[in-house]
């Protein structure tokens, strides 16, 4: 299995988290411990920024905090193509929006179980930090996020 440490690491983001409802799964690549939300924002580096990603199979949605971390709002949607490509997209707005650390929608099954699209975004964040965007990850548990309107 490729990967090296950052795929070591994924067994730390597949312990259940403690911190409610959003928080579900944390973790860095290079031994980090996991961390809740709380914890990410309270060690970005000042003035940085988090990044929403909402990893989709041909589009990648972002949304970008402000930079006291109060609120986030639409940044832009990528199309997937290769993966270096959608990675150096990345990369070129993480630097230019800088960027601290990403939130990741977890799209669990409503019984909480993993299925494909969980294994695809886990490996997507492998993926990045191999190509070496090495940000602090958070894991949000997407269940129920989108509620039809009425």
């Amino acid at each position: 299995m490729r990967g090296g440490n950052a795929a070591r690491n994924l067994s730390l983001a597949r312990k259940p988290g403690k911190y409610g409802l959003g928080y579900k799964y944390a973790f860095r690549s290079r031994n980090v411990p996991p961390c809740d939300i709380e914890d990410l924002t309270s060690k970005l580096p000042a003035g940085s920024r988090l990044c929403g990603i909402d990893l989709g199979d041909k589009t990648v949605g972002l949304a970008l905090s402000d930079a006291g971390l109060m609120v986030a709002g639409p940044l832009e949607t990528l199309k997937r193509k290769k993966f270096t490509q959608t990675a150096n997209e990345l990369r070129a707005l993480f630097e230019a929006h800088k960027v601290g650390g990403i939130v990741i929608g977890l799209p669990l099954n409503m019984d909480g179980t993993e299925g494909r699209r969980c294994q695809s975004t886990r490996q997507f964040i492998v993926n990045l930090i191999e190509f070496g965007i090495d940000l602090p990850v958070v894991y949000w548990d997407e269940r129920l996020s989108t509620v039809p309107v009425e």
